[in-house]
């Protein structure tokens, strides 16, 4: 694989990573389940660490492998700040709570905190994949651009 096949995909997966942020945004702002919410915001992180992980072509199977390398590759190494994996591994927990043993519903609150997790995630990986991918779009703040429609690339 070429450098600039890497550069494309990681660019559709950041794009994919805005789009499922945005889908977050707007399932919070109307109303709907939180758990929905948590749900949008870690794939949107995960999303963007795949980004993140094909650029330094790392390949993960998993959701606990992507995460591995991320904290391996970038928080190990300073290129990425712990703060950034704490809010990445909080969101994991919390998807996983969610999905598996939590029967409770999820509060707009924790839905809300979750947005703000995964807006950490994704501005950082976006700072560290701009100077990789060129002309990558900057995340935007969760609202559609005028038009009402979400452009993710």
């Amino acid at each position: 694989m070429t450098d600039g096949d890497k550069r494309e995909l990681a660019a559709l997966h950041w794009s994919r990573a805005r789009e499922t942020f945005y889908d977050a945004c707007l399932v919070l702002e109307g109303g709907g389940s939180g758990r929905s919410v948590v749900n949008r915001a870690y794939y949107a992180s995960l999303y963007a660490v795949s980004a993140l992980l094909e650029v330094e072509t790392l390949a993960a199977r998993s959701h606990a492998r992507a995460i591995t390398l991320f904290d391996v590759a970038f928080v190990k190494t300073g290129r990425i700040e712990k703060q950034v994996s704490k809010s990445l591994h909080a969101l994991f927990e919390k998807r996983l709570e969610d999905d598996y043993t939590q029967l409770g519903s999820v509060s707009k609150e924790e839905a809300a905190d979750a947005i703000a997790m995964a807006r950490i995630v994704l501005d950082a990986i976006h700072a560290t994949l701009s100077g990789s991918v060129k002309d990558l779009p900057e995340l935007g703040d969760g609202t559609a651009p005028a038009g009402g429609e979400f452009r993710g690339g």
